[in-house]
C-alpha cells in the first residue's frame, strides 16, 4: 500500500512540474508574440498511451490534480457565475463583445447578466419587450460597436431586440412570417443579421436581415436539415452545426455570405454548440457525449480546421456535465462555455473560460 501511494504522490508531482513548465512556456509566448490569438493553441498535447492526449494547460482532470496539490496558477481552464450577485440560475447563451466582457443571457430569470474580462459581476439587464409581454432569450450575439443582438420568443412570436453598449434598447424587429429562431450570429464585416430558422422536424434554414430588420434572403434550404447552431467568420464562411433528425450523426455545413454551400464535414457525434477561433481559423465544436463510467454526460471541446481536419479534442470535465447550451470565442482568443455542472451532486451553473 505504501508502495502504490508513493507511486501515485511522484506521479502527480511529475504532472505538476510538467504543468509548471508549460505554463511558463506559454506566459513567455503570450508576451513575445504580439498576434496571441494565433498562439493560443500551439503547445504540445501529451500522449498518456492507449491513443489518449491530454492537454496538460486546458484538461480539467490535470487541473483537479493541481487543485489537490494547492497550485491554482498552472492552468489557463477557469469558471465564473456560480456565486455572488451575479450568480447564474441557467445560462441559456453567451456571447463577447470589443471589451473583452462576458454577455451570458440567463434563462431562469429573463435577465442578461454582463461580466468583465475577469469574470467579475458588472450588472444584470433587463429585456423590456413590447407591452412586457411573457418572453424568453434563446440566443444573443454583438456587433462590432459593442451593440446587443437579443433573439426572443414572446408567446408564439419571435423577435430581434437590438440593445446599445449602454444597455439602452434601440430598436426591434419581428422575423418573417411564423419564422421561430433557434439561434441568431452578427456578421461583423457587413452588419448583417442571421436567424437560423426551422421548427421540430421541418428542415431549417438560414434568414438574413439588415441589422435594421429589413429581409434580405434564406438560405440552406436544399442542404439542413436539423440544425442546431451557427457561427461566422470575418474572411466570408458561414458554419452551421447540422444534426440528422435521429441525432446520429453531426456535420459542418460552410456558406459564403451569398448562400453558396461551399463543403460539409462531419463532427464529433453529440454536437451542441459552433463558434468560430480567429486567431487559428479553427471551427471550435462543443459535444457532451455521454460517459458511461460515470454515467453523465462529458463536456468536450473539438477543433477542426475550416476544411474539416479534426486535430484536437480537449476534455472539459472529468466527472460530468448536465448540459451545454453555448459557446463563443472571444477577442484575444479564448474559448468560453456556457453549461450546467455537478458539484457535489447539486447541480451548478457556471461560464468556463479557456
Amino acid at each position: 500500500m505504501k508502495g502504490i501511494t508513493g507511486k501515485s504522490r511522484r506521479r502527480a508531482e511529475i504532472i505538476s512540474s510538467v504543468c509548471e513548465v508549460n505554463r511558463f512556456v506559454y506566459d513567455i509566448i503570450q508576451l513575445a508574440v504580439c498576434d496571441e490569438g494565433a498562439q493560443f493553441y500551439c503547445l504540445p498535447r501529451v500522449n498518456i498511451g492507449k491513443g489518449v492526449e491530454i492537454d496538460p494547460l486546458r484538461d480539467l482532470k490535470v487541473v483537479e490534480v493541481l487543485r489537490k496539490r494547492g497550485m491554482t496558477d498552472f492552468s489557463v481552464l477557469w469558471s465564473f457565475g456560480q456565486k455572488g450577485d451575479g450568480k447564474l440560475k441557467f445560462p441559456k447563451s453567451i456571447a463577447t463583445n470589443t471589451r473583452g466582457d462576458f454577455i451570458v443571457a440567463d434563462s431562469s430569470d429573463r435577465n442578461i447578466k454582463i461580466f468583465d474580462r475577469r469574470g467579475h459581476f458588472l450588472e444584470s439587464c433587463p429585456v423590456h419587450t413590447d407591452d412586457d409581454l411573457e418572453h424568453e432569450t434563446i440566443d444573443l450575439d454583438t456587433d462590432g460597436a459593442g451593440n446587443m443582438y437579443l433573439l426572443v420568443k414572446e408567446s408564439s412570436m419571435h423577435k430581434v431586440y437590438v440593445l446599445d453598449k449602454n444597455d439602452n434598447q434601440r430598436w426591434n424587429f419581428s422575423l418573417k412570417n411564423t419564422s421561430e429562431g433557434r439561434a441568431i450570429v452578427v456578421d461583423r464585416g457587413t452588419g448583417n443579421v442571421m436567424v437560423l430558422e426551422g421548427k421540430e422536424e421541418i428542415n431549417a434554414v438560414v434568414e438574413v436581415y439588415k441589422n435594421d430588420g429589413e429581409f434580405v434572403r434564406t438560405f440552406g434550404e436544399r442542404y439542413l436539415r436539423n440544425a442546431l447552431d451557427i457561427a461566422v467568420a470575418r474572411n466570408d464562411s458561414i458554419f452551421v452545426l447540422d444534426s440528422s433528425f435521429g441525432g446520429d450523426r453531426n456535420s459542418i455545413n460552410v456558406f459564403t455570405r451569398q448562400g453558396e454551400r461551399l463543403r460539409e464535414f462531419e463532427v464529433v457525434p453529440s454536437a451542441v454548440a459552433v463558434s468560430f477561433h480567429e486567431g487559428d481559423s479553427n471551427v471550435v465544436v462543443a459535444s457532451h457525449p455521454f460517459h458511461v463510467e460515470s454515467g453523465k454526460r462529458r463536456t468536450k471541446i473539438s477543433l477542426y480546421s475550416v476544411s474539416g481536419n479534426h486535430w484536437r479534442t480537449i476534455d472539459l470535465d472529468a466527472k460530468g456535465v448536465t448540459l451545454v447550451e453555448s459557446i463563443a470565442v472571444t477577442e484575444n482568443g479564448c474559448i468560453v462555455v456556457a453549461l450546467a455542472d455537478t458539484f457535489f451532486h447539486v447541480l451548478q451553473n457556471k461560464v468556463v473560460v479557456l
